[in-house]
């Protein structure tokens, strides 16, 4: 689908369960905390009357980036990105498409966010023209253009459908294929 419309109930009448849903919800905390990992001090420093919001987000942060990390010595990022994409993704015999498309999509915008993250500190970090001040509105701004990225996403995860966005939707069928047919119904003999 390349016209860019993310909430198309296009060609399948498929139910999806809540389990599959709020799993296919739980990809997306990597990403979502990897943000605020990085630019969350930022935003909430220019913008303090969003500092109740924080609490949320310092709670999961240190699950995500204190204990986890400390229980898999450092390793347990790096090991999300494989159990993502081989253990999920990649496993058509235990896992839904539904399941796997949203687990695929979740590494696809790690992976964005990695190369924009990248460019990012290349830009401003080792640039000194660039002033402190503009890092921190820059990083602020950040922040709120990924979740702008990040909320249809777990909005179509919620709701049951695929999110359909251009160049992310080829990529992530390359990677688990395409949806299997809907069974038909075979007429029962009387």
């Amino acid at each position: 689908n390349i016209t860019g419309s993310w909430a198309k109930k296009d060609s399948y009448d498929f139910i999806v369960a809540t389990f599959d849903r709020l799993y296919s919800v739980g990809f997306y905390s990597i990403p979502i905390l990897a943000v605020y990992n990085l630019y969350g001090q930022s935003f909430f420093t220019l913008y303090p009357s969003f500092w109740p919001c924080n609490f949320l987000f310092i709670a999961l942060h240190k699950i995500m980036y204190e204990d986890l990390q400390a229980v898999t010595f450092g390793l347990f990022l790096n090991a999300s990105f494989f159990f993502l994409f081989y253990g999920i993704g990649r496993n058509r015999d235990h896992f839904t498409f539904f399941i796997r498309y949203h687990a695929m999509q979740s590494v696809c915008l790690s992976i964005l966010f990695g190369l924009y993250q990248t460019a990012f500190k290349f830009v401003l970090y080792l640039q000194p023209q660039h002033g402190l001040l503009k890092s921190c509105f820059w990083e602020a701004d950040s922040f709120i253009v990924w979740y702008l990225i990040m909320t249809p996403m777990v909005l179509s995860a919620i709701i049951g459908i695929e999110s359909r966005f251009p160049g992310f939707d080829e990529a992530i069928l390359y990677n688990i294929g395409v949806r299997p047919p809907k069974k038909k119904k075979r007429p029962q003999k009387i």
